[in-house]
């Protein structure tokens, strides 16, 4: 975390970061795409609903849920391989 940021500077940086998963992956969730997608699918949903389920969205994401833990496991592992974040 960047001390010298605001709230609203660090949820903007969460929301594009977001943005950039979403149009990285989306390719993934065609009916084409080989393989289970089931982790995918609740990663990028679990993406989609944290402003709203997470008030401190923009410092972290801890799992509440050991599906959830699994499914940010699954997507750490995704946007580092796809050399979103490093």
């Amino acid at each position: 975390m960047t001390d010298d940021k605001t709230q609203e500077e660090l949820e903007k940086d969460f929301r594009d970061l977001r943005a950039r998963i979403l149009r990285a992956t989306d390719h993934m969730v065609l009916p084409d795409y080989p393989g289970d997608t089931t982790l995918l699918l609740e990663f990028r949903q679990f993406l989609r609903d944290v402003p709203q389920t997470r008030t401190d969205f923009a410092y972290r994401l801890e799992p509440q849920t050991d599906r959830e833990a699994e499914v940010l496991e699954y997507g750490t592992n995704l946007i580092q391989s796809l050399d979103i974040i490093v």
